[in-house]
């Protein structure tokens, strides 16, 4: 009993995925399917690169300042070794 219960749940599923992919396809053309993943895409993308490019900054400033440290020890050091 409990087998035809959980078949008949499946069915049921699977009748319901169908009709919503069956309107999915009546709403939507191929045309305006593409215009939709197009923009998705565009934007997805946009957020990409907008992330990597803030990521890239953050490590540009953190290294420029390292380097600035060292020339600054760097020059402290020459400025004792000069003096001596």
């Amino acid at each position: 009993m409990t087998e035809h219960l959980s078949t008949s749940k499946t069915l049921a599923a699977l009748s319901y995925s169908a009709s919503a992919g069956t309107i999915t396809g009546g709403v939507f053309s191929v045309h305006d399917f593409a215009v939709y993943c197009g923009i998705v895409l565009g934007v997805l993308t946009f957020v990409v690169n907008f992330i990597y490019q803030v990521l890239k900054d953050r490590r540009h400033k953190r290294e420029h300042l390292l380097t600035m440290e060292i020339k600054e020890r760097e020059l402290k050091q020459a400025a004792s070794d000069g003096q001596s």
